[in-house]
């Protein structure tokens, strides 16, 4: 098994820009830049530890019409426990 990346980058283009800006505003708030990263304009890098959390956070926090269909299931999986 390869070892886990220490860091995660999310491209801008999955994500619209005002989630990107919000997700850059909360990472300089709790201080989770990533130190050997430089910001930039294409994403955010953040650890990798960090990353299920934002995702369950997000799925739960988002507007469902936000949401792409295929992350519906995921919504309800993650509000069930499952």
């Amino acid at each position: 098994m390869p070892p886990r990346k220490t860091v995660e980058h999310i491209k801008a283009e999955v994500l619209d820009e005002e989630l990107l800006n919000i997700l850059k505003i909360a990472q300089i708030t709790a201080g989770g830049l990533v130190p050997s990263r430089q910001p930039s304009s294409d994403g955010i890098t953040i650890y990798s530890r960090h990353t299920q959390h934002l995702v369950d956070g997000l799925l739960e926090r988002l507007p469902v019409e936000k949401l792409p269909r295929a992350l519906w299931v995921a919504r309800l999986q993650n509000q069930i426990g499952l």
